[in-house]
């Protein structure tokens, strides 16, 4: 269901962009996603480049959830 909804957004961001006469690739997205503690240090956090088309992300659910770091780079990203 995340991944249609993902690519739901991009068709919609594009036919918004192209109705105003804009390039379709002026809306990007970055997708972030924290891993389990199980997960090696380099590997807890994870980020994308910005991308203008939607990507496919698998893995976690199955052991606790580093969600503290998936917030610090979320606050670091917006100051």
């Amino acid at each position: 269901a995340a991944k249609e909804t993902v690519c739901t957004m991009f068709e919609r961001a594009a036919s918004i962009l192209s109705e105003k006469g804009l390039p379709n690739d002026a809306f990007q997205m970055q997708f972030v996603v924290y891993r389990d503690y199980d997960c090696k240090s380099e590997g807890i956090l994870q980020s994308s480049s910005w991308e203008t088309k939607p990507i496919a992300a698998m893995g976690g659910g199955d052991y606790e959830d580093a969600i503290e770091v998936g917030l610090w780079y979320a606050v670091q990203e917006s100051e």
